[in-house]
């Protein structure tokens, strides 16, 4: 099919659950009248699927990827029950929270992420935090690494004091891509002291470790794409120049010759099965 319409990519997306939930309850609150309580009426809308992309001249699949989307709407009233929000906007907003999902596999995009940094003076958290705001990343990423030893010396530290300098440090290396130092220093803040601000954090720096690694990945396929297009250029035959002094024209490879090489290229996995066979058809041409 690749070769007869021309794709070179097929793209499959397979959605294994989309369903809507819906439910109540209530907060109470003190207030001056005392107690008030607020009636809640939720909608939530879940997606789960997965992203295939295969390529058409060897059937290979590129890629598969995991997309999950949850999205929700609340109503309140402190006067009865209240209705429940729209089921229909809020399944559009899912859809459409996958769907740009789907699509950073394929084109750029930009998102903002709000990190948290703590700036305390036990353990010195403030000093990073001013080299940081001063936009001193390489000074942040040391002082915090410092703060960490210091932490054990410091006089009747908390541990929740010890566990904002590992986040910090964490932070720190997430922020110079080395996520292995950073997951490393953020589970050990999440062991002394968890919280919803370190298991985000945590979850962001899975998430930027896994499209780093993809990013290199591309990169590197495209390094080899280039270097075998340069090879096959610069090994194309020549158009016969002036002759030497000689009077001779440099002798040019035979069929042959140029087979086995392009079938060098071929299984060393500079060029693909397409780009082999086009240029196969191109040298018998000459026979």
């Amino acid at each position: 099919m690749g070769k007869l319409l021309g794709p070179t990519a097929l793209i499959f997306v397979k959605i294994s659950r989309c369903n809507e939930e819906q439910r109540r309850n209530y907060s109470d609150r003190k207030t001056n009248k005392g107690i008030v309580r607020t009636n809640n009426a939720i909608v939530e809308v879940h997606i789960r699927g997965s992203l295939q992309t295969i390529d058409l001249t060897t059937g290979r699949i590129f890629s598969a990827h995991l997309i999950e989307v949850t999205r929700d709407a609340q109503n309140h009233s402190d006067d009865g029950i209240p209705e429940f929000p729209s089921q229909e906007l809020v399944r559009d907003a899912a859809i459409n929270a996958a769907a740009h999902e789907a699509s950073t596999f394929f084109v750029k995009w930009a998102e903002q992420k709000r990190l948290y940094f703590f700036n305390g003076k036990e353990c010195n958290l403030n000093r990073a935090f001013a080299m940081l705001k001063a936009g001193d990343i390489e000074g942040t990423v040391r002082q915090s690494e410092e703060n960490v030893g210091a932490c054990k010396s410091w006089p009747k530290v908390k541990d929740s004091n010890v566990a904002h300098a590992y986040y910090n440090a964490g932070l720190s290396y997430m922020l110079v891509n080395e996520h292995a130092k950073a997951i490393s220093y953020l589970t050990e803040s999440e062991r002394l002291k968890g919280g919803d601000i370190v298991t985000q954090t945590i979850i962001q720096a899975n998430r930027s470790a896994k499209l780093a690694v993809e990013m290199q990945s591309v990169t590197e396929k495209t390094e080899k794409f280039e270097q075998a297009q340069a090879e096959m250029k610069a090994r194309a035959p020549q158009a016969p120049g002036p002759s030497g002094p000689t009077g001779a024209r440099p002798a040019l490879e035979s069929v042959e010759e140029r087979l086995k090489k392009l079938d060098g290229l071929f299984k060393k996995g500079l060029i693909t099965k397409q780009e082999f066979e086009a240029k196969k058809t191109e040298i018998l041409k000459d026979i």
